[in-house]
């Protein structure tokens, strides 16, 4: 795992790890009614067809195949915290 550091001129909304194999850990999560999501485009996208411009973005396609956002908003408390780690650590087998 790693996680993406912030500095003090973030506002982050999600809090993002880096998760080989993140798909079927996701599919774990949102079953289980976890706030989770996956989403993050790589810049290229919003300005044309990667078939158009031919355009390669192989570190946010990195990005964008392990990231797992995790919500920190005002909806997450302490139980749904502890809830969620638990979770995590024994989705990923962390002693």
């Amino acid at each position: 795992i790693q996680i993406i550091d912030i500095d003090d001129e973030s506002v982050p909304w999600r809090f993002n790890l880096l998760i080989k194999n993140r798909n079927k850990i996701l599919k774990e999560l949102l079953g289980n009614n976890y706030k989770v999501s996956s989403w993050y485009p790589p810049a290229d996208i919003f300005f044309n067809s990667r078939s158009i411009t031919n355009i390669k973005t192989p570190k946010c396609d990195y990005i964008g195949d392990r990231i797992l956002n995790l919500w920190i908003n005002e909806e997450v408390g302490k139980d749904y915290f502890d809830s969620i780690t638990l979770k995590l650590t024994n989705l990923l087998k962390i002693k």
